[in-house]
């Protein structure tokens, strides 16, 4: 991941990454590379970096490290993948599970869900919302196990 405030230093770094390796007879991947703009100017139509000669596409947001970055005015984040992977977990566990009494059903899910859940969160800034909408996820776990049995 390269970093940098300005186009003309973000193409520079990149002209950089490929001399070097090319000294190490390495090759990147353009259709693999992605540029991403946070600031003021996230909304403006920003010129093409260039990566050996291969154009790099802006894009709306990326996943680097698991973790959605969505371009914007500030640095933020998309919960909504790990949302949906949460619940397609918690589902597969319950449908396997469902003989079992609610200590341990809420065990299982404690151990194998909760983390995709919350993979990376305590790196995030993230939004009192999408606080909330996490907090909402792992209740909806305890509604299922203990009231309602729906989840």
């Amino acid at each position: 991941m390269l970093l940098c405030p300005s186009v003309t230093g973000l193409q520079y770094m990149l002209d950089v990454c490929v001399a070097t390796a090319d000294m190490l007879s390495l090759k990147f991947n353009p259709l693999k590379s992605h540029c991403l703009a946070i600031g003021k100017f996230a909304s403006v139509s920003l010129p093409s970096m260039q990566l050996d000669s291969h154009p790099i596409p802006w894009a709306s947001s990326i996943k680097y490290l698991g973790v959605y970055i969505v371009s914007g005015r500030k640095l933020l984040f998309d919960i909504a993948s790990d949302k949906q992977s949460f619940y397609a977990a918690c589902n597969s566990i319950y449908a396997q599970t469902k003989s079992l009494d609610e200590t341990l059903h809420l065990s299982l899910q404690e151990s194998y869900c909760l983390p995709v859940l919350t993979y990376a969160v305590a790196g995030l800034s993230l939004s009192h919302r999408q606080e909330n909408e996490l907090n909402a996820c792992w209740n909806s776990v305890y509604r299922k196990l203990f009231i309602n049995g729906n989840l």
